[in-house]
């Protein structure tokens, strides 16, 4: 029962690290122009997999 509670807590704080992540890249243009001059532009793909970007603001 305990490792199943740090499971789910573990769980819930990596689902906010990649929701951090995601709405960095959905916020900065930067990320979407450096995927789009190499070829990567499916949105639907870059959704449904939560593409990140790290932008330097926890520095």
């Amino acid at each position: 029962a305990r490792q199943s509670g740090l499971s789910a807590k573990l769980l819930k704080l990596l689902k906010r690290v990649i929701d951090f992540y995601h709405t960095a890249f959905c916020e900065d243009p930067r990320a979407r122009q450096y995927l789009n001059q190499r070829g990567i532009t499916d949105n639907t793909l870059l959704s449904d997999y939560k593409i990140g970007f790290a932008n330097g603001t926890l520095l």
